[in-house]
């Protein structure tokens, strides 16, 4: 049993500990397979066997050694890492943006920097475990046992391992390792910041550096196979950088940016791995051959006690509706907004037509539609076919509703009536106004390319309303939910 009174970095420790003596001993038969490889070779070429046979041989055990002690070798380190950690964290017990060496040093560092050198390993261990499947699928297509063609997905994820083990290493020999500055650490929520990103490459995209900064709860849910991360947004602010502000030096360019955090922003907690908050800046360009793509965490803290913390919470939010209630939609928008003779909005939201995600998600449903066929024809038990057929409906309705789906929201003193449809048919919601805690901008989809939707966060239920708006510009979200609460009579 575990002591109560023992730290809990300490049984993290040991814990990591226990997992490398895991690690260590699963390898061992890889090990022990590649060095009884290595010996065969010896054999043979002592007894004067093919050349042929001899390379085999020689390979395979090779790369049966060298993956096992590469595997072990990354675990080692890795422990390492977390034993400075955790030094750094009981030292620091009061200033949590001392706990990471980068922090400290005050130049960030990229999070992927070592992506290729764990992609390898694992493609190569991966393609060499799935290599005999090529050998049994030949001599069973021979005897006619169509059914073997489902392990195909085993060297058919093996080649896409390398596909991304060989697209991570050209981006690393292209850009290096990048690394941040900010003007101050920790960060405080509140206050605007500047930032320079290095980079090690002189290269200027046209469309500019994109710079996402998103606070992100990650609660990570059951337990050993079955565990899960879920990753919800909290705030997400994106800028653009000019490249011609861009200042080339020695070892590549300086890229200059800025962001202004909100005063209600919650500070970056790491204290329990199962419900982290974070603060990740994604920093991505266009450019020729490979695209550049970086991510780092900043320090944001709130130090200290603030009297005046609601205050300025209300005075920032009051604010900001202030401004985007003033705005005016862009003509391209794909929202109208028209005046009732009550005082009140009608909002019609057109459908977000990205035929390069339509295109993508389709590839995508087909392969998937494919899979079910394949099951289907290999007389697969009747269960996976229907789970996989279950998925395919929820993709092919979400792709009608991005495609399709209008939204039409009346917004007047009385409350909200939110009416959804596709192709004609849909539902009709009405929420009253006094119902309605607030309506806020809600980020969907990937970071890098983020859509927004406006969501209507209520009083008497836990889950919110949202518009299924799929907004491609986040400030034209912004004046729809400034607009939709003064509408309902909120100032």
């Amino acid at each position: 049993m575990n002591d109560p009174a023992q730290p809990p970095g300490v049984a993290a420790m040991r814990g990591s500990r226990i997992a490398v003596g895991c690690i260590g001993a699963f390898m061992v038969p890889f090990f022990g397979a590649g060095l009884m490889l290595l010996v065969q070779a010896w054999r043979e070429l002592q007894r004067g066997a093919p050349v042929q046979s001899i390379v085999v041989l020689l390979g395979s055990g090779c790369l049966f050694c060298g993956v096992a002690l590469t595997i072990v070798a990354v675990a080692i380190w890795g422990t390492r890492v977390a034993a400075s950690q955790l030094a750094l964290r009981t030292s620091n017990p009061e200033t949590p943006w001392h706990w990471r060496p980068d922090w400290v040093a005050g130049v960030i560092k990229e999070n992927r920097v070592g992506q290729a050198l764990f992609l390898w390993p694992f493609a190569i261990f991966w393609n060499a475990v799935s290599l005999p499947v090529w050998f049994v699928m030949s001599r069973e297509l021979a005897k006619q046992n169509r059914a073997v063609l489902i392990t195909l997905i085993f060297p058919i994820v093996g080649v896409g391992l390398i596909a991304a083990a060989i697209y991570a290493t050209a981006r690393r020999a292209k850009f290096g390792a990048s690394t941040c500055t900010v003007d101050r650490i920790p960060l405080q929520p509140g206050a605007t910041f500047y930032g320079e990103l290095r980079l090690h490459s002189q290269q200027r995209p046209e469309a500019g550096f994109r710079f996402v900064l998103t606070s992100i709860r990650a609660i990570t849910t059951g337990s050993g196979k079955s565990r899960s991360t879920r990753e919800n947004v909290l705030w997400q602010e994106t800028r653009v950088v000019s490249a011609s502000t861009a200042a080339e030096s020695p070892d590549g360019m300086r890229v200059p940016f800025s962001f202004e955090l909100p005063p209600d922003a919650e500070s970056t907690d790491e204290r329990q791995t199962d419900n982290r908050v974070l603060w990740r800046l994604e920093a991505s360009a266009e450019l020729p051959g490979v695209d550049y793509y970086a991510i780092f965490e900043l320090p944001v803290f709130r130090t200290g006690h603030d009297a005046e913390l609601e205050a300025k919470v209300a005075t920032y939010r009051l604010a900001h509706r202030e401004e985007f209630v003033r705005r005016e939609l862009p003509p391209d928008s794909q929202v109208t907004i028209e005046p009732l003779p009550s005082g009140g909005f009608e909002f019609r939201i057109r459908p977000r037509r990205d035929f390069g995600s339509i295109a993508g998600s389709m590839l995508f449903l087909i392969i998937w539609c494919g899979a079910i066929a394949l099951m289907l024809k290999l007389d697969a038990p009747i269960v996976f076919p229907i789970f996989f057929a279950f998925f395919a409906l929820l993709i092919l309705l979400g792709m009608i509703d991005a495609f399709f789906g209008r939204s039409v929201v009346t917004a007047e003193r009385a409350g909200l009536s939110i009416r959804r449809s596709w192709l004609g048919r849909g539902t009709t919601t009405n929420v009253a106004a006094s119902d309605i805690e607030s309506i806020v901008v809600k980020p969907i989809g990937s970071a890098t390319k983020p859509v927004y939707d406006v969501e209507v966060r209520l009083r008497t239920r836990p889950v919110p309303k949202t518009l299924g708006c799929y907004l491609k510009e986040k400030d034209d979200a912004e004046i729809v939910a400034a607009r939709m609460w003064r509408a309902v009579g909120r100032e």
